[in-house]
This record gives structure tokens, C-alpha cells and sequence, in this order.
């Protein structure tokens, strides 16, 4: 988790959406495995949100998925199914090809 927040900070100095999007989202996995939900989600969140305004729909969908095991864990079951929904339909309008993380989607 130390790496990771050096790391957005990094990010952050250099101005450089994609690469604070892929730190959230390695943020958000290191969060998580600490049981720190809230936070992890909150990274998922914002790389979810950064990776779909640089037009990187594929990519978001590895942060979509952390957030809905986050929401899901923390018992926001619908709105984790709603995340769930939105991964469900993308994929069914193409492939994975392009993510990074297509076994934490899946």
C-alpha cells in the first residue's frame, strides 16, 4: 500500500492520467487485501473513472470489478450487481481483449 500511494503521488506530479489510473487500480487491489473496502473501492472508483474519459473502456473493466468485490463485501449487494451488470454488458458487445487483469473480471 506504501508503494502504491508514493506511487500516485508520482502520478499526480507527472500529470499523467493513464499511468494514476493504473495505480489506483493496483492501489485499490493492496487495499483490499488489507480488508480496507472503503478505500478500495474508492481507488477502483477513480481509475474506473479516469480510464473511461481517456476512452480505455477495456481497462476500466479491471477496476469495475474491484469495486463491485468491494461493494459485494461490504454487503451493497445491489449496487455491487449493478457493477457486476455494467461488466456483463461490455463484454457482450466484445472481448477482454486489451485488459490487463482478465481473472480478476472474470
Amino acid at each position: 500500500r506504501g508503494y502504491g500511494e508514493r506511487a500516485l503521488r508520482v502520478a499526480l506530479e507527472l500529470g499523467n492520467r493513464s499511468i494514476r489510473a493504473y495505480v489506483l487500480t493496483n492501489l485499490g487491489h493492496a487495499q483490499a487485501g488489507l480488508g480496507r473496502l472503503e478505500e478500495a473501492g474508492e481507488s477502483y472508483a477513480a481509475a474506473m473513472g479516469l480510464r473511461r474519459e481517456l476512452g480505455r473502456h477495456n481497462l476500466a473493466l479491471e477496476s469495475q470489478a474491484g469495486l463491485a468485490w468491494t461493494l459485494l463485501a461490504r454487503g451493497r449487494r445491489r449496487e455491487a450487481q449493478a457493477q457486476v451488470d455494467g461488466i456483463l454488458g461490455h463484454v457482450a458487445s466484445c472481448t477482454l481483449h486489451g485488459t490487463e487483469g482478465r481473472f480478476r473480471i472474470t
